[in-house]
């Protein structure tokens, strides 16, 4: 009896080890899923195929642009069945190293149905010329005249462009199940946090260079353009503080550049070691300008606003024969057309200093109680114990309350707009917003 006892106890705990042991090894054996295999790139990105060219429609539609229908979200839904992807779930991408010039760029995307992708690259072949070849130990193709690799398993598809393949490819095969990379996790929960369509995490040398240790993009738009939503985050505590109620000067009809800010910028004052302070030392140094008496003049609000056009009186020497063939100088008025110019300056009582050392330095000169700033047009001044004033009006601009930090720039008869929304102790957050009516009339209308 107590044999029978004993084996039966040995098989139950055989039986319960067997359970308690066997989901584990079963779970070691699974794939890693696409997450865990996402490369990391100095730029990293998310979104969903469908809800963006959802948003994307609704642009080419208000614009009517002709191609308009391809990027129909029930076009793309269709196209993606009818190849084995899943368009309803994450698109991932990822580039290189530069700010200004992108560089070896993929994208990854869930694959419902890989017996589909096969016929596709081979329907591919008939149009072009693509290259077969095996990296770790993975089925590759190039279609050599694109410069695209593609390469695709179970669940997973890649596309690439660039000179890092066989690191990607590594990285993609080496890759274990619920081992995903740090950043990517973070983009993720980002992206669910701010619900935007389309989010990109941005961490490059050219970034470091400014202190930052990255930058977060999520992308939203209305019917007329695009809205670019970040925050930067940096290594060191930030050298200004955004604040709130400064001054303006009013946009008028003809504005093509403005600007309103007001900080606290006690702290840029004294840290001169931060990498803004250090670019702006840079800036300043190319015209020998004085920035630390700028400083400490300046309280931290500026105003600024460039456009229109307006008219003085400038005065000229005219020389001229009189009856007996003499010549003569004769001061002569004459209307002159210049674009319209105002800055203003909040200020303490070291702003006059400051005025004095610019026009030693030749920044600032005097012409018949007219001003210019370099190259400036003719300017009047007006001082007050708290603020100075610059503009070619013939009439001193007021100042307007002003609760936003913007700047306003006009490239290419497109008005673009940044917005400073906050700081806190490290972070930035701000807007670009970029109207799309002139861009799309030069480039994408019939």
């Amino acid at each position: 009896m107590l044999r029978k006892l004993l084996l039966i106890f040995l098989l139950a705990l055989s039986f319960g080890a067997f359970l308690f042991f066997y989901p584990w090894k079963k779970a070691s054996s699974q794939q890693p899923i696409l997450k865990n295999r996402l490369p990391v790139s100095s730029i990293i990105g998310e979104t969903n195929l469908l809800e963006l060219s959802s948003q994307v429609s609704k642009l080419l539609y208000y614009y009517q642009i002709p191609f308009r229908d391809f990027v129909d979200p029930n076009i793309i839904l269709s196209q993606g069945k009818k190849y084995g992807l899943d368009v309803q779930s994450p698109f991932y991408f990822f580039a290189d190293d530069s700010l200004t010039k992108i560089k070896n760029w993929g994208g990854m995307i869930q694959v419902q149905d890989s017996s589909k992708i096969f016929p596709a690259i081979d329907l591919l072949r008939k149009r072009t010329v693509i290259i077969d070849t095996t990296i770790a130990k993975q089925t590759v193709y190039f279609a050599q005249e694109f410069n695209i690799y593609m390469s695709y398993g179970l669940d997973w598809l890649l596309l690439y462009q660039g000179d890092s393949i066989e690191s990607v490819m590594y990285s993609i095969t080496a890759a274990t199940l619920h081992k995903t990379h740090p950043r990517w996790k973070n983009l993720t929960y980002q992206s669910k946090k701010n619900d935007k369509v389309f989010n990109v995490e941005i961490q490059s040398d050219q970034l470091k260079e400014f202190g930052v240790r990255s930058a977060l993009i999520a992308l939203s738009n209305d019917s007329t353009g695009l809205v670019f939503n970040a925050r930067l985050n940096h290594y060191d505590t930030l050298t200004f503080q955004i604040k709130k109620n400064g001054a303006a000067l009013s946009s008028q009809e003809f504005t093509r550049q403005m600007a309103q800010l007001n900080f606290d910028i006690e702290r840029l004052r004294k840290d001169k070691n931060h990498p803004y302070r250090l670019f702006i030392n840079k800036l300043s140094d190319k015209i020998n300008f004085p920035i630390d008496e700028l400083l400490n003049a300046w309280d931290g609000q500026l105003a600024f606003r460039r456009g229109g056009i307006e008219y003085i009186q400038e005065k000229y020497i005219e020389s001229v024969l009189d009856d007996d063939f003499n010549v003569t100088e004769v001061a002569r008025t004459k209307k002159v057309k210049i674009s319209g110019f105002a800055l203003y300056l909040s200020s303490n009582n070291l702003m006059d200093g400051f005025l004095t050392t610019i026009q030693e330095k030749g920044i600032l000169s005097k012409e018949n109680q007219k001003y210019r700033l370099l190259y400036s047009p003719p300017l009047n001044l007006k001082q007050t114990d708290s603020s100075v004033l610059f503009y070619t009006n013939k009439y001193a601009p007021v100042p307007e309350s002003n609760t936003q930090n913007e700047i306003m720039w006009t490239f290419n008869y497109t008005a673009v707009q940044f917005f400073l929304d906050s700081t806190n102790s490290k972070d930035l957050f701000g807007r670009i917003k970029i109207p799309l009516k002139k861009i799309i009339s030069d480039n994408l209308r019939e």
